[in-house]
């Protein structure tokens, strides 16, 4: 483990693993019912600013900036919280351990994943937003037989050429709705979060002055890179929006058609 030591303020973090074993995920292990050809892992970074380092440069109000995770799931617990602050401040505190740490993990996962028979799947943006293609383009590389995945709300990723092993899709928010609906008209996929209940059917489709399009359900697997395109990603609200949202991330059901 390595100790990242802030101003004296500050106290001690110790960083673990970097990634996490993505069948320990709730919406990941539903998916390995579906595919169990992918082995998933992720790579979870403290939220918007809550390590005193920004990772979501679009992030909103509607979004919830750090409560994204602190309110889902163990996200507010100390024991799951902290790490990913150490990690966090590894990550621009010292670049290169932080590197190398996360090729050497994930030359781990592929080693398993090739024993399984399987492909490695990884998403480095679980609460984040950073720009991998240019952080670290040697990555793609590297890990060429590796499958890549992350969501979005920067609409410049997402016209920009990516690695064909790195997969994108654009996350709707209160404040990006008309580039979302570029993209749609584009061809891309776009997520977009429903005020509706766990167990409860999403819309069919969402409108658009040029016909709508059709929503498919994103809660059933994480595997983003498999969707028919064009199309909306429909997630249901979840964790600290359940008490309802009046900024216009969450869009609600009147304002869809319901299948």
């Amino acid at each position: 483990m390595s100790d990242i030591v802030g101003p004296d303020e500050e106290p001690i973090y110790r960083v673990g693993p970097l990634l996490s074993d993505g069948e320990t995920n709730h919406k990941q292990a539903l998916g390995l019912s579906l595919y169990p050809e992918y082995l998933p892992v992720n790579l979870s970074l403290a939220p918007d600013r809550s390590s005193g380092y920004r990772v979501c440069r679009f992030a909103t109000e509607g979004c919830g900036g750090g409560k994204c995770t602190y309110s889902a799931g163990n996200g507010n617990q100390a024991a799951t919280r902290l790490p990913r602050i150490a990690k966090t401040r590894l990550f621009f505190r010292d670049r290169e351990l932080f590197r190398w740490k996360l090729f050497y993990e994930l030359e781990a996962f592929r080693e398993r994943a090739r024993r399984e028979g399987r492909t490695l799947v990884v998403r480095l943006n679980t609460y984040s937003d950073l720009a991998w293609e240019t952080l670290e383009p040697d990555l793609f590389t590297e890990f060429h037989d590796a499958r890549f995945l992350d969501y979005t709300k920067e609409y410049e990723r997402m016209t920009s050429e990516l690695p064909p092993n790195y997969s994108l899709l654009f996350s709707r928010s209160e404040e990006n709705d008309a580039q979302a609906r570029e993209l749609l008209s584009r061809g891309h996929n776009v997520s977009v979060v429903f005020e509706v209940a766990p167990g409860v059917d999403l819309p069919t489709r969402w409108p658009d002055p040029e016909g709508g399009f059709e929503v498919i359900d994103g809660d059933h697997h994480d595997y983003r890179f498999l969707d028919p395109m064009p199309r909306v990603v429909g997630l249901r609200r979840k964790g600290w929006r359940l008490g309802g949202d009046t900024t216009g991330f969450v869009v609600h059901p009147e304002s869809a058609h319901l299948g």
